[in-house]
């Protein structure tokens, strides 16, 4: 069996990704409203929370700190909130390749953050757009067709480390390697228990100058010989 291709990704992921981004532009847009809202606003459209914030924050400066206007105030609130809508843009993108690309550990991690995004209507009801796209982008990272990919993937990996084929239920270890024969098995330099070596025979085996105790040599006759043994060099 040859080696198996790699799982191809299913719908489910590529949705969830594409779930992400659009709520991570979408945090990023709403941002962008939200600071483009705070520095247009005059003193009189403030609302009477943002109107006791700015008497308190006058309160706490004194009379020898610096005055701080209404205007100040709503820019630095503006640029705060593009700054965390960049943020959560940034962040989205990350956890939008982590956790449909990095396996079941990304997916569990993109899952955490997603179920944060329940926490940004305290900022405001239009946040219930990202909310709302980060909670569908949770039910389709975990749906069957999801759960098979990144269990058919680990199974892929698995295999593709340890050299062996994917979906083949012995694992590869049927296979014998060129130097690596089994028990019983005969390499190419590796005879089996019973078979002699060419090289290094055994207690019965001959091998071309190295003879058993019973063998016979050209100037060594065996016991049995009718020949006294006789020095070639005499």
């Amino acid at each position: 069996m040859g080696p198996a291709q790699k799982p191809k990704r299913p719908i489910t992921l590529i949705l969830a990704l594409v779930l992400m981004l659009l709520a991570g532009a979408t945090a990023l847009i709403l941002s962008i409203m939200s600071f483009l809202n705070f520095i247009s606003m005059s003193p009189e459209d403030m609302s009477p929370f943002w109107n006791e914030a700015f008497e308190e924050a006058q309160a706490q400066q004194g009379a020898a700190g610096e005055e701080i206007t209404a205007t100040d105030m709503m820019y630095g609130l503006g640029v705060f909130v593009l700054i965390g809508g960049i943020i959560l843009a940034v962040l989205y993108t990350v956890f939008a390749f982590v956790g449909t690309m990095a396996g079941n550990v990304g997916r569990i991690l993109a899952t955490i953050f997603l179920a944060g995004s329940v926490f940004l209507v305290l900022f405001g009801p239009a946040n219930l757009i990202v909310t709302g796209l980060s909670l569908a982008a949770i039910v389709a990272l975990w749906l069957p067709a999801s759960n098979n990919f990144i269990r058919n993937r680990k199974a892929w990996k698995d295999a593709s480390r340890s050299g062996s084929h994917y979906g083949d239920p012995s694992g590869g270890n049927s296979h014998q390697g060129q130097y690596g024969p089994g028990p019983v098995d005969q390499g190419s330099y590796n005879s089996g228990p019973q078979s002699p070596d060419t090289y290094n025979p055994g207690p019965y085996n001959q091998g071309p100058y190295g003879s058993a105790p019973q063998n016979q040599g050209p100037y060594y006759p065996g016991a049995d010989s009718q020949s006294p043994r006789e020095n070639p060099y005499r």
